[in-house]
């Protein structure tokens, strides 16, 4: 286990999930401390201390169990203390309905997602956040840079910036007259 290091599921959507990846319930600010994948045999989970981000093969589950369904899972893994679920596979209405009654993260995974990839670029990102956050500083650096020497204008810039930081961004001349206005672009699916 990590000793007391989290990463955001935004974080997460950003660094790590496949494209594709979007929460379906829950909040972006939702702190994982760990990614733990569904086995094929019991125990399902490895062990869970609370805090995990569990990743759900829809196949593997019902390989193991075919009258589980995700919202049973949701109902157990919420009383081990999980944070967050992300799962391969149809998400249901009555599944996020679980999801939000339990205040707990979904995050639909695309079906074709390597769960054991996506749970090795997780604790890496975990693990590693720090060397992490540092790379991709300067690839934005990079980027700006570059947009900066081919003398782009101001809304490219800021839409790198707000894509890069997940905020909104607005920029007022000294007389408050607002110049321009971006939003960040991330996965959400309502």
């Amino acid at each position: 286990m990590p000793d007391k290091k989290t990463a955001s599921i935004q974080s997460l959507l950003r660094y790590s999930l496949p494209l594709g990846a979007s929460i379906v319930a829950g909040e972006a600010d939702t702190q994982i401390n760990w990614a733990i994948t569904i086995r094929a045999q019991p125990p399902a989970f490895p062990d869970i201390y609370g805090g995990e981000l569990a990743l759900v093969s829809m196949d593997v589950l019902k390989s193991f169990d075919s009258r589980l369904s995700l919202g049973d899972v949701l109902d157990q893994l919420s009383g081990f203390g999980v944070s967050a679920v992300a799962a391969t596979g149809d998400i249901d209405q009555n599944t996020i309905d679980v999801a939000t009654r339990l205040d707990m993260c979904l995050v639909s995974l695309p079906n074709d997602a390597s769960l054991t990839t996506v749970e090795r670029a997780i604790n890496s990102l975990i693990l590693n956040q720090s060397a992490r956050l540092t790379e991709r500083a300067i690839e934005i650096q990079r980027q700006l840079s570059r947009l900066a020497a081919e003398n782009r204008d101001l809304n490219s810039l800021l839409q790198v910036m707000s894509r890069s930081t997940g905020k909104p961004i607005v920029i007022h001349d000294d007389a408050g007259v607002m110049m321009a206005q971006v939003y960040p672009n991330i996965g959400r699916r309502n």
